[in-house]
């Protein structure tokens, strides 16, 4: 199945999306690549925030040195946090009955950080909208947006995580 149909199902069903992909098993790469995916559109996301940090900063070409902060922390940092991440939520769930190795926490991790890479660049591209068309009342509404697109991926997350786990008491919770 195409990674996009994969992530569109996943939007709706984030448990039947991660025993397919889990199913699918197709190793370490795979997952890498989703990973690199969803870094590189929190990267694009993060463009407009870092416009306006630049714009605040007295120095020589701010703009190329606050975007090149955010390269390196998307592309380099965030994978490295989101294995660390994924191991120690895989090493806080072994007690409550956790399965299949490191691999699962990782698919689970880095597949729900892909599902968030669209909604990060939606927020984003209403923020650039709203401030092309001298809306800034619409900022609070864009937070609010943004806060409810949060919550609804801590769900996917935490669905995600269960199924990839094998955390059968999460069903009731979180999908």
């Amino acid at each position: 199945m195409a990674v996009g149909a994969s992530l569109w199902r996943a939007y709706s069903d984030p448990r039947g999306a991660m025993a397919r992909a889990a199913a699918a098993d197709r190793g370490e790469v795979p997952s890498l690549v989703e990973l690199m995916a969803a870094c590189a559109m929190g990267f694009v996301a993060s463009l407009p925030e870092a416009r306006r940090t630049a714009a605040g900063l007295d120095v020589g070409d701010a703009f190329a040195g606050v975007v090149s902060a955010h390269l390196f922390g998307y592309l380099f940092l965030l994978p490295l946090i989101l294995y660390a991440v994924a191991a120690v939520a895989h090493l806080l769930a072994r007690p409550f009955g956790a399965r299949d190795g490191f691999a699962g926490a990782r698919r689970a991790i880095f597949r729900a950080a892909l599902v968030a890479g669209p909604l990060a660049l939606l927020v984003a591209g209403m923020r650039v909208g709203a401030e092309a068309a001298g809306l800034p009342g619409l900022g609070p509404w864009i937070d609010g947006l943004g806060y409810a697109l949060l919550a609804f991926w801590l769900w996917h997350l935490a669905a995600s995580f269960a199924e990839a786990e094998g955390l059968g008491r999460a069903r009731r919770m979180a999908g």
